[in-house]
Parts: C-alpha cells; sequence; structure tokens
C-alpha cells in the first residue's frame, strides 16, 4: 500500500473510500473542522476536500470550509468581511 505525504511531514496510507466513510463525512461535514475530519478518516486534507467538491457536483449541499490557511469559498469569506459580520 503506497503512502501519501501530507503537510507537517505526516503520511497516511493510500485507500479507497467506503459508503459508510461517505456517509459518515456528510453526517460530520457541517459540525466538524479539516481537522477533526483529517484525524477521524485518516486522509489528507486534499483527500476529504476533493471528495467534498464530488458530492457537491452530485447534489449534496455541503457548506465550503477553510483548511490550513488555503481558503475554499474566498467569495463568501470577503462577503462576511464586508458586511461586518
Amino acid at each position: 500500500m503506497s503512502e501519501v505525504k501530507i503537510y507537517k511531514n505526516s503520511t497516511f496510507p493510500r485507500r479507497k473510500w467506503t459508503k459508510e466513510e461517505v456517509r459518515e463525512l456528510i453526517t460530520m461535514w457541517p459540525t466538524s473542522t479539516y481537522e477533526q475530519l483529517v484525524a477521524k478518516f485518516q486522509r489528507p486534507p486534499a483527500a476529504i476536500s476533493f471528495v467534498s467538491q464530488l458530492l457537491r457536483k452530485n447534489g449534496v449541499q455541503l457548506e465550503k470550509k477553510y483548511r490550513g490557511g488555503i481558503s475554499f469559498g474566498l467569495n463568501q469569506l470577503i462577503k462576511e468581511v464586508v458586511e461586518g459580520k
């Protein structure tokens, strides 16, 4: 099994997502941070981001999140700043 290097010199084994993991990701998404999702699923942030993008393309309503200084949903962040939220 090959490993995938992620930030901070960490590695996770490369493996396929299961139906149960995808269902749990959808359930956890609204209340979890990327860090919590990475810890739960033992996958790199990029893998979680990729699956969330595929879910959105298939009609699942997931809010965009912010990950490790890289913004996902930058337009929403800017809107909140401009509106003073």
